[in-house]
């Protein structure tokens, strides 16, 4: 049974400089976004992520309390592989819509801005 993940912990989004909407799932994800668990700073998270192991100027992470976003109405499931051991899968119960995306940016934008890396 996989570890439940606390309210208190830090969620970290990886967005890459490109990405035009990181609040929906990719086509790879299908219907859920991907997160890590754990506060990590971009190249942190890029080793976990990037086949380069390095992030691309421009990428980017942010960061929300799980609280903030289980409040919100998403489910936290951690979904572990051997290269990212911190992978977790946030879904949302009726699918991803405009206000689905909008409130999960909201649990970010609450939490603070984005840190970035001009590598």
């Amino acid at each position: 049974m996989p570890v439940p993940i606390g309210d208190a912990e830090i969620l970290t989004q990886y967005v890459p400089a490109d990405a035009v909407a990181p609040a929906r799932p990719v086509a790879e994800d299908q219907d859920a976004v991907s997160v890590l668990v754990g506060r990590l700073r971009v190249e942190a998270a890029a080793e976990r992520i990037r086949s380069t192991g390095r992030p691309a100027t421009g990428d980017r992470v942010r960061h929300a309390p799980a609280g903030v976003v289980r409040a919100r109405g998403f489910t936290l499931t951690r979904t572990p592989t051997p290269r990212n051991p911190l992978h977790v899968s946030l879904t949302r119960g009726g699918g991803w819509d405009d206000a689905a995306a909008q409130l999960l940016d909201r649990c970010f934008v609450d939490a603070g801005a984005w840190v970035g890396t001009d590598a």
